[in-house]
């Protein structure tokens, strides 16, 4: 896919789906219900989606929330990040572009 289709994808809804997954899912500052909070996540967001852009499994995008969550100063749970991880990569094979 050509970058440019990538980017109206994520520019017309795939940045805040893919935002959404991580609240829904991973949240380790339990942030989900202070809006004003959300972008705290952004960096990670932007980090997992040129993972997933780049073909990335669920392992890559589980180093990607650990590291993430080291530098929220949150303890890393190998397991739940894998989870998650397998979580975000099945929404994006069936909701990205």
């Amino acid at each position: 896919m050509d970058h440019l289709t990538w980017l109206g994808w994520w520019r017309d809804g795939g940045r805040a789906a893919l935002e959404a997954q991580l609240l829904a899912h991973w949240d380790p500052l339990d942030v989900r219900d202070d809006p004003a909070r959300h972008a705290e996540y952004a960096r990670t967001a932007m980090r997992l989606a040129g993972r997933l852009r780049n073909g990335a499994g669920a392992g890559h995008l589980a180093d990607v929330l650990a590291a993430a969550n080291r530098e929220l100063g949150v303890r890393v749970n190998e397991r739940q990040l894998w989870a998650v991880a397998t979580e975000i990569e099945g929404w994006y094979r069936r909701e990205g572009p």
